[in-house]
């Protein structure tokens, strides 16, 4: 392997892990903010507060459930994982 190899590998493996972070803090901070906003359009809309923190607690994508998807495992017994 030569140098130029080398150093750029070096570099992308650095970009890889100081980006990693940045975008799992960015999509929590997004995903609560949904989360946040559909609670309150089901609370605006009529639906009793306990009804919509069910609601809210089951909005999807989960952080956990994307890192389950990524290892392909999934909870549900039976379930497909299509590989992408």
């Amino acid at each position: 392997m030569s140098l130029w190899n080398t150093l750029r590998t070096i570099f992308y493996f650095t970009l890889i892990v100081v980006r990693t972070p940045i975008i799992l803090l960015r999509f929590i901070v997004k995903r609560r903010t949904a989360v946040y906003r559909f609670k309150k359009e089901l609370i605006t809309s009529g639906i009793p507060r306990r009804e919509a923190n069910e609601l809210a607690d089951s909005y999807p994508l989960k952080l956990g459930d994307l890192v389950k998807l990524a290892q392909g495992r999934s909870k549900k017994k039976g379930s497909v994982i299509i590989p992408v």
